[in-house]
């Protein structure tokens, strides 16, 4: 990102209305913490860098692209005196990459305090809680033209085909069954009530923050959720830039981009010699995109530089 943009102060929340539908964890999940404190006179070089891919898809991370479905759902049931009716879907797959990157370097010596704790973890998370949580303190003063850099970075990356993919409802000298209502991966909401099909989408954000200071008393905040408890958590990222009495260079901003589907099928029922069938094929055509960029930067003697970037993205917020 190129700023450009002069701002003391500014509060910025991106709601964009789409079917992000987050993930299921991983049978096995990952805890890291991390802490770090530093009281030192002389230079600093510290560096974070995390990178997380999670699918539900079934070939797995290897198979993708491209991205199918996440396997099949079906209900056989017997009919008396004879008869028998059955009902299949597949599901939609889901694709997310994260990444969160902190670098702290000093040029030349200088008075340095720093804090930095890191929590990552992959089970999964309700609305207010983190996959990813990091925050930073730094304050530094140079001697002799000595200076410090650090940057913070954190996005996600998804994609997602419909859900379901397409069903199929049979019935043999009985009716078929009506197609599926609602949808497993949520616990009802609107979605119940207007289609059982979540739209396919592809999502982007990615927020940064960078300093470049003689003189620096910075915090940074940042956080990200997509591993969620059901498809009612909206996906977040969060990142909070706060710099005062500094002298240098601060900037931040964040860059989005939405592309958006809809609810939609393609219906088909039909009955040939005592057998019916309802069937739907979930359709993929993009209904709405967005694009999103916001970004400051200011140079000097800085007495407040004060910035806060949300993002949210879900069928229920």
């Amino acid at each position: 990102m190129k700023w450009v943009a002069f701002l003391l102060a500014i509060a910025l929340l991106t709601g964009l209305a789409s079917a992000d539908r987050g993930i299921d964890p991983t049978p096995e999940t990952l805890g890291i913490v991390i802490s770090t404190t530093i009281g030192a006179s002389g230079s600093i070089h510290s560096n974070s860098d995390i990178s997380m891919s999670i699918t539900d898809a079934e070939e797995g991370l290897g198979g993708i692209p491209p991205l199918g479905g996440s396997g099949i759902d079906s209900e056989y049931n017997p009919v008396e005196p004879f008869g028998a009716t059955l009902l299949a879907k597949e599901n939609g797959a889901t694709l997310y990459n994260a990444v969160y990157q902190e670098t702290t370097s000093s040029n030349g010596r200088g008075e340095i305090q720093y804090t930095k704790i890191l929590d990552v973890d992959t089970s999964e998370k309700t609305t207010g809680q983190s996959n990813i949580e990091a925050s930073k303190q730094l304050t530094y003063s140079g001697e002799d033209m000595g200076s410090v850099f650090s940057e913070d970075t954190i996005a996600i990356d998804s994609i997602a085909t419909p859900d379901p993919l397409w069903w199929t409802a049979i019935g043999a000298f009985t009716p078929a069954p009506d197609r599926p209502t609602g949808s497993s991966r949520s616990i009802c909401g609107w979605i119940c009530a207007e289609s059982p099909v979540i739209p396919g989408y592809y999502n982007s954000v990615d927020a940064e923050s960078a300093v470049d200071m003689t003189q620096v008393h910075l915090t940074t905040q940042s956080s990200a959720c997509f591993i969620t408890t059901s498809a009612d958590s909206p996906v977040s990222l969060s990142h909070d830039i706060r710099v005062i009495d500094s002298l240098g260079v601060a900037s931040a901003g964040i860059d989005v981009i939405v592309m958006e589907s809809r609810p939609v099928e393609d219906l088909v029922s039909g009955e040939v010699a005592g057998v019916t069938v309802n069937s739907g094929e979930s359709r993929n055509d993009l209904f709405e995109e967005v694009s999103f960029s916001e970004s400051t930067r200011v140079d000097g003697i800085i007495t407040v530089f004060d910035k806060s970037m949300v993002y949210e993205s879900g069928m229920n917020r």
